[in-house]
């Protein structure tokens, strides 16, 4: 089986934030392997789905490896606490609530109002270390305040719990992927039965 990293992780979530949630290979009783292991993968991650830009993704490169494993820090704290956010929905811990807000608040100075194109444009400044954890709390905000949030589901498929937002029309997505945990699924079933007749 080959390695999972930021380059080849699935992106199953349907959202940012969920398949941030998800660079946690497997979240179930097998935990990992966790593909963001330095800075400079949590830089690449942001670019692949599109939370930063390759200039800015350039630009933050010229941080310390030491400022870099305090972000990666804070980064994972974010993650971890979005995931029980989200994975409990109506019913998420105080402690966890309190941090996303922290982090949004820290974001908010991160952002300045510019003319932009014959308009005023929130930009965020481009010496922000923690950028891709703070554009990714504020779009958390964003989707827990949502109505979205209800279609916001944990995977069920074996070893698995991946968060994914259900944008089918029936709103009866089961699985992260059909093609993986639905066909696994599938396929254990089938087994199931066989062993049976």
């Amino acid at each position: 089986m080959r390695e999972v990293t930021v380059a080849t992780i699935r992106l199953f979530g349907d959202h940012p934030v969920l398949d941030f949630t998800n660079t946690v290979n497997s979240r179930g009783a097998d935990f990992g392997p966790d593909v963001l292991t330095d800075f400079g993968d949590l830089l690449s991650w942001g670019m692949r789905v599109g939370v930063i830009e390759a200039a800015e993704e350039n630009g933050l490169r010229k941080f310390t490896a030491t400022r870099g494993e305090a972000v990666l820090a804070h980064a994972k704290a974010l993650r971890e606490a979005l995931y029980r956010i989200f994975a409990a929905r109506l019913s998420p811990a105080a402690a966890d609530l309190d941090l996303l807000q922290r982090k949004v608040r820290a974001a908010q100075t991160m952002r300045v109002l510019v003319p932009d194109a014959g308009k005023i444009a929130w930009h965020w400044r481009p010496d922000d270390p923690d950028t891709v954890t703070h554009r990714i709390a504020f779009a958390a905000a964003d989707l827990i305040t949502s109505p979205a949030l209800g279609r916001v589901h944990v995977c069920p498929g074996d070893n698995c719990a991946w968060l994914f937002l259900d944008k089918s029309p029936s709103g009866r997505r089961v699985w992260c992927s059909d093609e993986t945990c639905g066909t696994r699924d599938r396929v254990r079933r089938w087994r199931i039965r066989r062993q049976r007749a």
